[in-house]
């Protein structure tokens, strides 16, 4: 009887403490809670969890009971209702709201291209779309036959249209565009318009509209009169000259105090330049060391706008609208801005002249170069460098028209 009455007595008090124990909200902050180590069901250093005190803000959670807040959101104790524009969960530098890489670090961009590596490093950052065109002019055939010419009858009416196009990048407003027609005689035709300007903004073309915008130029309907013969061959030439500018962007000048350094970026190399569709373009820029705490830039500069057979380009360009064309060079005018760090920047050396000649024969350019102000010791960073050419640039078209005598 007494062995059944304790064997009773042991039973109640193993089932009291059992169904103690089934109990989840009871904290124990036992030595394990205060060992510098990160166990059992912490969910952060000695704290969260089933066992331990709640953590503080900041620290790494799992639900609202790991907080003492009893806020946990993104896995991480906040003291207050998340807001994603302020909030910066993975402690990149990058808002929620704008963080592209889902708690990778935003900033890494180890080739430094401006595009962080986990979304798409292969990406370039260069913005324009290129080319070495600006204003384009083609004539509008009417009657072309197998041999390239437009066939017309004498004493017959046809039109002298133009077709303008802007295929570079930069936008040329109403009455910019000077045209001429050349070759003929104005007293052997009526009803032409031998000079007009565009009555038309022609704007830019980018990575977004990359379709060319136009405008079609009427000179009137021509008459030939006088012709001796069987027919007469009219060579029709459109000269034509407009204002331009040329954008170049060096994303990454190398600022570098201590060119011992191997860290960080190269000085003496080759610079990645990214430059508008425009005629006047750019060769392969170099940088070098100028001294202690400087550098220097050499940018060569050209005509592309399409050369003769006879070895010289047919494009040509001049500084200011007052001046003369000439055939010996090309001049156009350079701007330089910087970000941080000033540049002196000349054509001729000791020469303050914005103005650049370049030759004319194919092959010529001609060099800019631009030296930075002295930097700072310890300098070791990268700055864009901004160049703007202007010009007025001056092309010539043709389209040749038979005329033939009226047969009876």
């Amino acid at each position: 009887m007494k062995l059944k009455k304790i064997h009773v007595v042991i039973s109640t008090i193993i089932l009291l403490f059992l169904n103690s124990c089934t109990s989840w909200s009871v904290t124990y902050t036992g030595d394990y809670c205060e060992d510098g180590i990160q166990d059992r069901t912490e969910t952060d250093l000695d704290c969260g969890g089933l066992y331990c005190d709640p953590c503080e803000e900041g620290y790494a959670c799992e639900d609202n009971s790991d907080c003492s807040s009893e806020y946990c959101e993104n896995s991480v104790c906040e003291t207050e209702e998340y807001d994603a524009s302020t909030a910066d969960s993975d402690g990149d530098g990058v808002v929620d709201a704008s963080d592209i890489c889902e708690g990778d670090d935003d900033t890494i961009d180890v080739d430094e291209d401006d595009i962080a590596d986990c979304v798409d490093d292969s990406v370039s950052n260069n913005s324009y779309v290129g080319g070495s065109t600006g204003i384009m002019a083609e004539f509008v055939d009417f009657n072309l036959n197998e041999e390239g010419y437009n066939d017309v009858v004498e004493d017959e009416v046809f039109p002298v249209h133009f077709i303008l196009e802007n295929t570079g990048e930069y936008t040329v407003t109403t009455e910019q565009i000077n045209m001429e027609i050349r070759g003929i005689s104005e007293s052997d035709f009526s009803g032409l318009d031998f000079e007009k300007t565009n009555s038309e903004e022609l704007t830019s073309i980018s990575a977004e509209a990359s379709n060319f915008d136009s405008e079609e130029v009427d000179f009137g309907d021509a008459i030939y009169e006088g012709l001796t013969g069987t027919f007469y061959d009219a060579r029709i030439y459109l000269e034509y000259d407009y204002p331009y500018q040329t954008q170049i962007i060096i994303p990454k000048v190398c600022l570098k105090y201590d060119l011992r350094s191997e860290s960080g970026c190269e000085v003496s190399e080759a610079k990645t330049a990214y430059v508008s569709g425009a005629p006047i373009q750019i060769g392969t820029i170099t940088e070098e060391p100028y001294g202690t705490g400087s550098v220097y830039l050499e940018i060569p500069i050209y005509n592309a706008g399409g050369s003769s057979n006879l070895g010289y380009y047919v494009g040509r360009a001049k500084a200011y609208e007052s001046d003369a064309f000439s055939a010996l060079h090309d001049t156009v005018i350079f701007s330089v801005e910087g970000e941080e760090i000033g540049w002196s920047c000349y054509y001729l050396e000791g020469s303050d002249s914005p103005i650049i000649y370049i030759g004319r024969e194919e092959g010529d350019q001609a060099t800019l170069t631009c030296i930075s102000d002295t930097f700072e010791e310890g300098t070791e960073r990268t700055e864009e460098l901004k160049i703007t050419l202007d010009y007025y640039y001056q092309e010539t078209v043709s389209a040749e028209v038979r005329i033939s005598a009226a047969t009876s």
